[in-house]
């Protein structure tokens, strides 16, 4: 049986797809956003899983939970991102 890695952890995947919604969501944005609030919310999104598949490797040495990783100030700033742009009416 092949080891799946961080891929197998639940909190990865739905972070992942997370992400993957939020680089949709983020497409219909205005063009005077992709610099400002487009590139700061794609790469709020996209630290979750990293940092939680790089938790998952880090776990079988120290034996640490991967979501340990994932510090909560990024998922909050992401949370924060979506707030802020419903408030200007670009996400609605």
């Amino acid at each position: 049986m092949e080891k799946q890695g961080f891929k197998s952890l639940l909190v990865w995947q739905k972070s992942y797809a997370l992400t993957i919604k939020i680089y949709k969501v983020t497409e219909k944005f205005p063009k005077s956003e992709i610099y400002g609030l487009v590139s700061q919310m794609r790469r709020a999104a996209i630290s979750v899983p990293a940092n939680i598949a790089e938790g998952y490797e880090r776990q079988y040495n120290k034996r640490i939970h991967p979501i340990s990783y994932c510090r909560p100030r990024v998922i909050r700033r992401t949370r924060n991102l979506f707030v802020f742009s419903e408030r200007l009416k670009i996400y609605h």
